[in-house]
């Protein structure tokens, strides 16, 4: 089990080198550190689901990004990542309606975020540098700077 901190800070670890995702990554991690400081603050149940909803919207918003990428690049992974997401998403859900302490499910995000970051996505990262890919070619590109 990892244990986590009040809040996390990006590492990187977390950086795959496609702008676009590390940015949704890091916007991520700030949603999963506005969810403990919601805690912490002691807001209400109602605030704690509300923000708990605005993480499963954007986690499928990321995912569906994600998925774009390794479409238009030929990911040979795409469909066990692909599946990673569905089964990631079917347990947010699942822990969402059955929440046995929000800090349960703090730690939860926590675990996926870490583990999934650099475990699954990783995996882009070495693809995209073992073929010399220029995702550029392929996303729109974000930069931190320019929102």
């Amino acid at each position: 089990m990892i244990t986590s901190p009040s809040t996390l800070s990006w590492k990187e670890k977390y950086k795959i080198d496609v702008a676009r995702i590390d940015l949704e990554h890091k916007l991520f991690l700030r949603l999963i550190n506005s969810f403990k400081m919601a805690m912490n603050k002691g807001r209400s149940d109602d605030t704690l689901r509300r923000i708990i909803d605005e993480i499963e919207k954007y986690a499928s918003f990321h995912f569906a990004s994600e998925e774009n990428l390794m479409v238009a690049i030929n990911y040979p992974e795409y469909e066990e990542h692909s599946w990673r997401h569905k089964e990631l998403l079917e347990t947010l859900m699942q822990k969402k309606q059955s929440i046995s302490g929000f800090e349960n499910f703090h730690q939860f995000l926590v675990e996926w975020f870490i583990e999934h970051t650099t475990v699954e996505d990783i995996r882009i990262k070495h693809f995209v540098d073992d073929y010399n890919i220029d995702v550029k070619e392929f996303c729109y590109d974000i930069q931190e700077d320019t929102l």
